[in-house]
């Protein structure tokens, strides 16, 4: 009966390629094990597609090649069942007893890994060693080998339910496909009818557009002639004056170039909480501290800001602006448009409206639409502001020295406004003509 059970095992770790039992057992994908040997031969044998993987030679699963896993507990009960069937071959060609003395074989020496019977057991040569029953020496093994079965059986029903399961995911998925070739079918039907009638729509519209476009090209045309015709006057005015004596234009132009001195006062109504306006309202101070002002449509409620009370529709006009940064922060002059942005986010740039340039502790930036840093000889105490309407030149240079700062060009349409801001303690400016 333990031959036969050595046997049956046996047969469980047999090569389903060359029918031995496994030398260097590798597992694939699928979960069979092999030879690594034979498994080698196997793939190098060509098959009808080139480019296809192999098969398992059992379940025809398709494999990697590179994929072998070494199966080293595989091989431990390879080893452990050669061992058992050394044994089992020694019991029964001498019919369970000991070659040296014809006693039966009861026993297992454990040091020498030898079967014994009685007359060895008690030899000297034995007589210290570790002596067990045959059957209670091949119980770990076996207990071993069966534990190794249960495992690998219990990973063949585990792959067995994995592919059974991915099968069911396939026709699931076959099914789902095909609802969803059905749909697409059925949607692209549906978008090539609201295709051919957004066709027919966007030519009406376009007919439509090509009549719009014309009159505003003549509309445009009519603008841009007017614009031509207004600065073909400035040209000959400039040349006019250009012709002018040295001491006349310089008497005459003498940088102002005919400006007209603004007088100009700071608008309460439109003034941050934050700005402390003189009595005058010729002179304003940043504070941290918020005044009690009401809230209206012209205050400004984020930006630090305060504008002119009058705006100007036309003609030239020059005005100043003494700053004190002593302690630092900063201060934005120039001019916005009328409708200028006064709640929430102020952006300072021409395309918002705004046309102006900001004085900081050692630079002055010119407020485009990128800021831009400027190179100045000397950090301006008193800024000039001339605003040419009909040109559309707004300009700032450095009162005391006339060193020009920066120019903005613009095309005004509408009425702009002197626009002042403040930010950092005891920063302030004051305003003359």
């Amino acid at each position: 009966a333990s031959a036969a059970s050595v046997t049956s095992l046996a047969d469980e770790v047999n090569c389903p390629i060359c029918q031995g039992t496994l030398r260097e057992p590798v597992t694939i994908d699928c979960g069979h094990n092999f030879c690594r040997g034979c498994l080698t031969r196997y793939c190098e044998i060509p098959g009808p597609d080139l480019e296809e993987s192999p098969t398992c030679p059992l379940c025809k699963e398709p494999f990697r090649p590179g994929s072998f896993r070494p199966n080293w507990q595989l091989a431990n009960v390879v080893e452990n069942i050669e061992r058992l069937q050394l044994v089992s071959t020694l019991g029964l060609g001498e019919e369970d007893a000991c070659q040296e003395h014809g006693e039966k074989i009861y026993f297992f020496c454990e040091d020498d890994e030898m079967q014994l019977c009685v007359v060895c057991r008690e030899a000297g040569e034995h007589a210290a060693h570790t002596m067990r029953f045959l059957e209670d020496a091949a119980a770990p093994y076996r207990e071993q080998i069966h534990k190794c079965l249960k495992c690998l059986r219990k990973e063949r029903e585990e792959i067995q339910e994995i592919q059974s399961r991915e099968n069911k995911r396939m026709q699931v998925l076959l099914t789902q496909v095909s609802t969803k070739r059905q749909q697409v079918i059925s949607e692209f039907a549906h978008l090539r009818k609201f295709l051919e009638e957004q066709q027919s729509l966007l030519l009406a519209q376009l007919e439509s557009l090509d009549g719009d476009i014309l009159k505003q090209q003549d509309e445009f045309d009519f603008l841009v002639a007017g614009e031509i015709c207004r600065f073909s006057t400035l040209i000959e005015e400039l040349e006019e004056k250009n012709e002018r004596p040295a001491r006349e234009l310089l008497t005459k132009l003498h940088f102002e170039l005919d400006y007209e001195p603004a007088h100009i006062s700071l608008d309460p109504q439109t003034s941050h909480p934050k700005l402390l306006l003189s009595e005058d309202r010729q002179r304003a101070q940043f504070s941290y501290k918020w005044q009690n002002s009401p809230d209206n449509p012209q205050r400004f409620d984020r930006a630090t800001c305060v504008l002119a009370h009058t705006g100007i529709t036309g003609g030239r006009h020059t005005w100043v602006v003494s700053i004190d940064l002593a302690h630092g922060g900063s201060c934005t002059m120039g001019v916005v448009s009328e409708d200028v942005q006064r709640k929430g986010e102020l952006r300072l740039r021409p395309e918002e409206g705004v046309w102006a340039v900001r004085l900081a502790w050692g630079f002055v930036s010119a407020l485009g639409s990128f800021p831009t840093r400027l190179t100045l000889k000397e950090q301006p105490r008193q800024v000039r502001v001339s605003l040419d309407y009909e040109v559309g030149w707004v300009t700032f240079t450095n009162a005391a020295t006339r060193e020009p700062i920066y120019t903005f060009t613009a095309s005004f349409t509408r009425k702009v406004i002197p626009f002042f801001g403040l930010w950092g303690r005891g920063s302030s400016f004051s305003l003359s003509s």
